[in-house]
């Protein structure tokens, strides 16, 4: 009988949903793909300037579970690497001429072999502002694996609300090479596309 009894206690944790992780969204099962982020993040900002909201964000990020797999060889890699995420999230900037994060997903395509990714939903809602008014500065993510940036990492893209241009930097040797992108256009419905150039 006790043997039973371990047994249904044992099936019950195994079949109980997951629990929330506070600070992070998620479809719900056989739901599609979130298509935005709530904002603001709980706790977080608002900041007078993006360099001190993304170092605010960094250790948000790196808090949630199995947001790091360690380094290949390290103890137990291969489990941790089977099981963590990339959570992602957007740093965007207000009408009160602040820097807020979005909530976090991690939201994920199935079966990418050796890659973790997180697909970032293209709008946040914070109904303190209109969607439009909103603008997006850095898509933020974390790497689970401790390793170099992979070739679609290797730099970042900039966003510059006054010009509306989108700039990348790219990483070369011991400097940054900058290059335009193009104009990002915004449409009548609160999207946006962007424009080469």
């Amino acid at each position: 009988m006790r043997r039973c009894l371990l047994f249904l206690l044992l099936m019950g944790w195994g079949c109980s949903p997951s629990k929330p992780i506070p600070g992070v969204v998620r479809p719900g099962p056989g739901e599609p793909f979130l298509d935005r982020l709530p904002g603001p993040m709980p706790g977080f900002g608002p900041f007078d300037s993006y360099s001190d909201a993304l170092l605010a964000a960094c250790p948000v990020i790196l808090s949630k579970p199995n947001a790091t797999a360690g380094r290949p060889g390290g103890q137990d890699f291969q489990l941790r690497w089977r099981i963590s995420s990339e959570y992602c999230a957007w740093l965007y900037y207000t009408p009160d001429h602040k820097y807020e994060m979005s909530m976090l997903t991690d939201q994920a395509r199935p079966n990418l072999g050796d890659r973790k990714t997180c697909n970032l939903p293209p709008f946040v809602d914070d109904p303190r502002y209109p969607p439009a008014s909103l603008k997006y500065i850095f898509a933020l993510h974390n790497h689970p694996f401790e390793d170099r940036l992979s070739d679609y990492d290797n730099g970042f893209f900039e966003f510059i609300p006054a010009t509306a241009e989108m700039l990348k930097w790219i990483r070369e040797r011991d400097d940054w090479r900058m290059e335009r992108v193009g104009f990002v256009r915004l449409l009548a419905n609160g999207g946006f596309f962007l424009e080469k150039g």
